[in-house]
C-alpha cells in the first residue's frame, strides 16, 4: 500500500522564523495607520492527550491595557504559529457572558462577511489558516478600557519518547503581549495518562482542584520569547508501542499506532552517554538553566530505564555528578538533577580541554564503551593550528579505543569568524566539526545568521538537541509499517516519514482507517546496520479513542490536498470536506457572530476554566519599579512608584528556574512612593550566587517583572 505523508514533524515547537511571524496589535478599522501591541490579559490552556496528538483548549482575553481612549473601538489583530502538523478544529466568541461557537464556511464568504460586520461596529471575531504554521485571528469590536474572551481549539502532535510524551505550550502567543500574562494550565486527570510536569520548571506543580482537572501556574517571567515549556505526562506505551483505535460503526473506524523502533526491536542496545556541560555567558541567547533543563528532559525522552548516564561539568576542578554510570530510570534521572552541587554546576567561563579529557577518563575507566554528548559554546580553538593539535590529544588520550563525540554546539553571538580553506567557521565550529567526524559522532548547531556567516543548515537550541539524540542509536532505512487485521483491511494510512528512513530512536506514527475489524498487529521491516529485518508486534491491547483520532486523519487529508497546489475544484473538494469534518483548511474560516436569529448561542460549550461570565473591566495598576545599582554585587536598593495605592500585593524574586528566593516587606501605608532593600538573601538568610533573577510585583489585577543582576 502506498504511504503517504503525515505532517507530523516533531521539529520541536517553534523556530526562530515562526517566532517573528507571531503579533498581537489592537487598531481601530476605521484608523488603520494607528496601531498598538495588544494584551493578553488572562490565559488558561486545557489539555487532553489523545494519544499522536494532544487536544489543547486555548481561552485567551485580549484588551488594549495601556492605551489612552483615542478611539471608541479596536480590532484585535493576532497573527500566531503552531508546531507543523497541527490541525485547528474549533473557535469560540464570548459575546457579555455568553459563549457563540463559531461557523466554518468558505473563507472568501466568511471575510465579507466579517469586514460587512466591522464596518457596522457588530461583534464578530474570525480565524484563518494561513499556511502550514500560521495562523490568524481578529476579533471585533473591543472598547480601550474593555476586554474581549475567545477559545481557540486545537491538536497538536504529541512528541513521544520513551518514557514520557510532551505537548508543547503556545510560549509565543503569550509573549506577543504587551504584559506578558502569567498562564494557568489546566490537566485532565485520566487513568491512563498520569504524572503531569512541566520538565523545564521542576518547581512548578499541578496540584488537584477537583475533577476533573490538577492545575499547575506558569508564572510571567518565565514566559519568553526562546523558552520552549512542555507540558509533560509518563508515557503508557508498553515494549514501545502505543495503539489506539476509534470505532466509527461495528465495520469501520479510524487507528493510531505509535513505535519507537530502539525499543520495539529484540536487538535493542542499551545506550551509555555522559553528558558535558561548558558554557561561555557572552556567547549565547541560550542560559545555563536552559541547557540543564533540556538536557534533563531530553534524557527522559530518548532514553530508556534499561540506558545509562552521567552530567560532568566544566569547572576549575571539572565536576562529575557521579563516578559510576547511572541507571536512566526515573528516580534516579530526577535525584539526580535534584542533588548537583550549587543547583546547575555550569560555570560561567569554560574549561573545554580539561572537560573533554575528563569525559574520555570516565568512560575508559567505567568498561571502556559510550560515548560523550557535549553541550558547548566556546570559541577558544577556532583556528586549524590549535582544533588540530587539540583533537590530536584527544584522540590519543582515548587509543586504542574510539569513543564518539556529539556535540550541540549553541555558539549563537559574539564569536569569531575564520576563513579556513574557502570556508566560513563560526567560533569552534572547524574543531567540533572535525572532533565529531573522526570520532564518529554527531554535530548540530544553534546560529542561523550574522553579517559573515550563513548555514541554512542549523537551527534552534531546542531543535538541535532533539536532532541530535535522536541520531545517537543510527536509522533504519527502506523502513514500513503494515498494519494487520484479522478480519478486514487497513488502508489510507499517514505516516512521520516518506523515503523509508527513520532514526531508531525517534518515534514512528501511523494514523489510518480500517475496514472490518480494527489491526491487532503491526509488522514493521527495514535495514538496520546492513542487516534486514522483519518483526511482528501485537497491538490488540488498543485504547479506545473518540473522534478526535478522525479529526487527525482528516487534517493530515487536508493538508496532503493542499501541499498538491490544487486547482479550482481540488479547492472545492478541500471546502467541502473541511466543512464537513470542521476542520480548519487554507480555502475556509471559524467565523463567530453576535447571537441572532441565524446564530444562536452555544448552551452545550462547556467552559473549563468555570469563568463562563460576563468579564469585568480591567482594573488598571500603573506601576513603575526602578532598581539601582543593577547590576549589583552586594545590594540593591527597588524603587516602587504607584499611581494608585495598591492593596493585597506582594514582591517576589525568582530565579530563572522559577524557584522562589525571596519574598520582600511593602509598606504600603507609606504611600505610592517607596524603596526596599534586598541584601541579595534567599529565605533561609543565605546569599544567593551570581546570575539574574526576576523581581515580580504581584497584585489582584496585574503583574509588573523587573530583571535583576547579581555579580
Amino acid at each position: 500500500m502506498k504511504t503517504k505523508i503525515l505532517l507530523l514533524f516533531f521539529a520541536l515547537t517553534y523556530t526562530l522564523t515562526s517566532n517573528a511571524y507571531t503579533t498581537l496589535r489592537v487598531q481601530d478599522p476605521q484608523q488603520t495607520w494607528t496601531n498598538y501591541q495588544g494584551v493578553i490579559d488572562t490565559a488558561i490552556i486545557s489539555i487532553k492527550p489523545k494519544g499522536a496528538y494532544f487536544e489543547c483548549g486555548l481561552y485567551l482575553t485580549y484588551s488594549a491595557r495601556g492605551h489612552v481612549n483615542n478611539y471608541d473601538t479596536f480590532e484585535v489583530q493576532q497573527f500566531f504559529d503552531l508546531p507543523e502538523g497541527s490541525i485547528m478544529h474549533d473557535s469560540w466568541l464570548w459575546v457579555g457572558n455568553q459563549i457563540v461557537q463559531a461557523s466554518l464556511i468558505d473563507r472568501i464568504k466568511a471575510t465579507l462577511i466579517y469586514e460587512g460586520i466591522v464596518k457596522r461596529r457588530q461583534d464578530p471575531s474570525i480565524l484563518y489558516k494561513n499556511s502550514a504554521t500560521q495562523y490568524e485571528l481578529r476579533i471585533f469590536p473591543m472598547a480601550a478600557n474593555q476586554t474581549r474572551k475567545v477559545k481557540i481549539t486545537y491538536l497538536v502532535p504529541a512528541k513521544w519518547g520513551n518514557s514520557s510524551v510532551q505537548c508543547p505550550l503556545p510560549m509565543n502567543i503569550l509573549k506577543s503581549s504587551a504584559f506578558t500574562p502569567f498562564v494557568q494550565v489546566l490537566s485532565y486527570n485520566d487513568v491512563v495518562w498520569q504524572n503531569p510536569r512541566i520538565d523545564e520548571l521542576p518547581n512548578t506543580y499541578f496540584q488537584l482542584t477537583g475533577n476533573p482537572f490538577t492545575t499547575a501556574t506558569i508564572v510571567a517571567p518565565l514566559i519568553t520569547a526562546n523558552n520552549e515549556l512542555n507540558y509533560t505526562l509518563s508515557s503508557p506505551m508498553q515494549n514501545g508501542v502505543f495503539a489506539a483505535k476509534y470505532e466509527v460503526s461495528a465495520t469501520e473506524g479510524f487507528y493510531q499506532v505509535v513505535v519507537v523502533p530502539s525499543q520495539a526491536l529484540s536487538n535493542n542496545v542499551a545506550k551509555k552517554a555522559a553528558l558535558l556541560f561548558d558554557y561561555e555567558p557572552t556567547l549565547s541567547n541560550t542560559t545555563p538553566a536552559q541547557v540543564l533543563a533540556k538536557a534533563k528532559q531530553t534524557l527522559y525522552q530518548y532514553f530508556a530505564p534499561t540506558d545509562s548516564f552521567n552530567l560532568i561539568f566544566s569547572q576549575l576542578n571539572i565536576y562529575r555528578a557521579s563516578n559510576v554510570w547511572l541507571p536512566c530510570d526515573t528516580a534516579t534521572i530526577e535525584h539526580t538533577f535534584n542533588n548537583l552541587v550549587g543547583g546547575n554546576p555550569i560555570s560561567y567561563y569554560s574549561n573545554l580541554p580539561s572537560l573533554i579529557a575528563n569525559g574520555v577518563d570516565f568512560l575508559k575507566t567505567n568498561g571502556q564503551s559510550g560515548e560523550l554528548i557535549l553541550f558547548s559554546n566556546s570559541d577558544n580553538q577556532p583556528t586549524p593550528a590549535i582544533a588540530n593539535q587539540l583533537i590530536t590529544d584527544i584522540q590519543t588520550m582515548m587509543s586504542p579505543y574510539r569513543f564518539p563525540v556529539n556535540i550541540v554546539d549553541y555558539t549563537e553571538k559574539n564569536f569569531t569568524t575564520n576563513l579556513i580553506s574557502n570556508t566560513y567557521y563560526a567560533g569552534n565550529e572547524y574543531f567540533y566539526k572535525n572532533l565529531s567526524a573522526m570520532t564518529g559522532g554527531s554535530y548540530e548547531r544553534t546560529l542561523l545568521y550574522s553579517s559573515y556567516y550563513y548555514n541554512p543548515s542549523t537551527r534552534p537550541f531546542n531543535e538541535a538537541v532533539t536532532e541530535l539524540f535522536e541520531s545517537l542509536d543510527g536509522e533504519i532505512t527502506n523502513f514500513d509499517a503494515y498494519p494487520l487485521s484479522p478480519n478486514g483491511f487497513c488502508y489510507g494510512k499517514y505516516t512521520t516519514i516518506s523515503n523509508g528512513i527513520v532514526p531508531v530512536s525517534k518515534p514512528y506514527i501511523q494514523i489510518g482507517k480500517y475496514s472490518g475489524d480494527a489491526p491487532d498487529q503491526i509488522e514493521i521491516t527495514g535495514v538496520f546496520n546492513s542487516m534486514p529485518f522483519s518483526e511482528t508486534l501485537n497491538i490488540s491491547q488498543a485504547f479506545a479513542s473518540d473522534e478526535l483520532t478522525e479529526k487527525m486523519w482528516v487534517g493530515n487529508y487536508i493538508q496532503t490536498l493542499e501541499d498538491a497546489n490544487p486547482d479550482a475544484q481540488g479547492k472545492g473538494q478541500i471546502v467541502s470536506i473541511s466543512v464537513q469534518k470542521r476542520v480548519l483548511s487554507l480555502y475556509t474560516a471559524f467565523l463567530a457572530l453576535e447571537p441572532s436569529d441565524t446564530t444562536q448561542i452555544c448552551n452545550d460549550c462547556e467552559d473549563e476554566t468555570g469563568t463562563a461570565t460576563a468579564i469585568d473591566d480591567v482594573v488598571q495598576d500603573s506601576v513603575s519599579l526602578q532598581a539601582m545599582p543593577n547590576p549589583f554585587s552586594s545590594e540593591v536598593q527597588i524603587q516602587v512608584h504607584l499611581t494608585s495605592a495598591l492593596k493585597e500585593s506582594s514582591l517576589q524574586i525568582y530565579n530563572v528556574m522559577g524557584q522562589l528566593v525571596k519574598i520582600l516587606s511593602m509598606d504600603l501605608a507609606r504611600g505610592n512612593d517607596f524603596s526596599v532593600t534586598w541584601n541579595g538573601g534567599d529565605e533561609k538568610g543565605e546569599t544567593v550566587s551570581a546570575g539574574i533573577y526576576i523581581l515580580v510585583l504581584s497584585s489582584p489585577h496585574a503583574k509588573h517583572t523587573l530583571k535583576l543582576i547579581k555579580n
